[in-house]
């Protein structure tokens, strides 16, 4: 049997992350960790970004005893560049001593983050700061899993110490979802959500928008394995789509989840007006939403983050039914949506038209959402945070 020289690295590594994983358990059962090291990763060890960024990048520049590890070779060097030895490789002996030595362990996904090492060990605080508002169902509250997925992904859990929250409701959700005491999640508000009160145009740069252009970004949720209709409307076509942005002056940028590209595979053409966002190109979404004009989604977490800046939303909930069945939801969005509903062509431009030109300032339903949903003092979630870890 001939292996490929891919395939040769990947045994590599696998073999010798479990050495790494059986290395670190030997060790804590000697030695304790130091009161003060916090070690931070997420989304499964390939990816900077969300809370656990905002949360690393402040404590970094409050000199704090803190490591972010990552197993993505490019990430990391892109990451050293800027923070040094505060970067480290998942698979290295390095990574090994401080995830030993750290008493504190910050994830945004779960199990994954800290690959090849154990995030719910006994002897570690763990906390998971999340990565989204979930109005869908998640965890232990998902329609598609059996009882035996739902005892597996509870037991799991069973170790995580600690969660953190924008709210009363979000604070309930987790606590079913991730079968936790209501007093483990932290109502701290999440750190990314700091990141709206900086508004640095300078994002823009990669992304060839003309000035003085009104921003749009259309930002769906993921489908799981249902498909996905950007544009659901019986009086669409690309060609007005097109014409209208021309004439408005307006970008659209589209941002879908990294698994869900191909299933938009040549029903929208990229150009000039409308440009596909990936997380090549801005890894960070929270770090565009201050320059957007008009956000368009469904049912994304993204609502909550966008709603601290006031400005007006469209929603295309088109296969609500077949995805709540499917997933299942954790609220009536279509009774708390702060902003229109759209279901035909003619629908979307006129609202799109209209919502650029109006204060949205006024928009009662969306000053009642925000009321709901962001229960703390928005701009100190990140210290918050921060000081519950110091508080450990």
């Amino acid at each position: 049997m001939v292996f490929s020289m891919g395939k040769i690295v990947y045994y590599f590594y696998k073999i010798y992350g479990v050495l790494l994983g059986l290395i670190s358990r030997f060790l804590l059962m000697f030695i304790s960790p130091k009161s003060n090291r916090v070690l931070i990763s997420c989304s499964e060890g390939r990816y900077f970004n969300s809370n656990s960024k905002q949360l690393f990048d402040v404590m970094y520049s409050q000199q704090k005893d803190v490591y972010f590890i990552t197993r993505d070779f490019d990430l990391l060097k892109l990451l050293q560049s800027k923070y040094g030895n505060k970067i480290v490789f998942s698979y290295s002996f390095k990574a090994l001593k401080i995830y030993v030595q750290s008493k504190v362990i910050v994830i945004s996904h779960g199990l994954y983050d800290t690959t090849p090492f154990n995030p719910y060990s006994n002897n570690k605080i763990t906390i998971n700061v999340w990565h989204g508002f979930p109005f869908k169902a998640i965890g232990a509250s998902m329609e598609n899993l059996n009882p035996n997925e739902i005892s597996s992904f509870l037991k799991l859990n069973s170790n995580l110490n600690y969660m953190i929250s924008s709210s009363d409701f979000e604070t309930n959700i987790l606590s079913t979802s991730f079968g936790l005491l209501p007093q483990q999640i932290i109502k701290t508000g999440y750190p990314r959500y700091d990141l709206l009160l900086n508004k640095d145009e300078s994002v823009l740069d990669n992304l060839d928008i003309k000035k003085g252009s009104k921003i749009l970004l259309y930002a769906p949720t993921y489908r799981d394995d249902t498909d996905l209709i950007l544009f659901p409307f019986k009086d669409y076509s690309f060609k007005k789509l097109n014409e209208f942005l021309t004439k408005e002056n307006i970008i659209l940028l589209v941002r879908l989840h990294k698994n869900d590209r191909h299933k938009i595979e040549g029903k929208i053409e990229f150009n000039e007006n409308i440009i596909y966002l990936d997380q090549k190109k801005l890894e960070d979404v929270n770090e565009i939403l201050p320059l957007v004009d008009l956000l368009i989604t469904d049912y994304s977490g993204i609502i909550i983050d966008y709603a601290v800046l006031r400005k007006p939303m469209i929603f295309i909930p088109y296969d609500i039914e077949e995805y709540t069945k499917h997933r299942g939801m954790n609220v009536d969005l279509l009774e708390m949506y702060p902003g229109n509903i759209v279901k035909t062509f003619n629908d979307f431009t006129s609202n799109v038209t209209k919502s650029l030109g109006s204060n949205n300032s006024e928009n009662i339903k969306l000053n009642k959402f925000i009321e709901q949903f962001h229960q703390y003092k928005i701009g100190s979630a990140t210290n918050n945070v921060i000081k519950f870890i110091d508080s450990l």
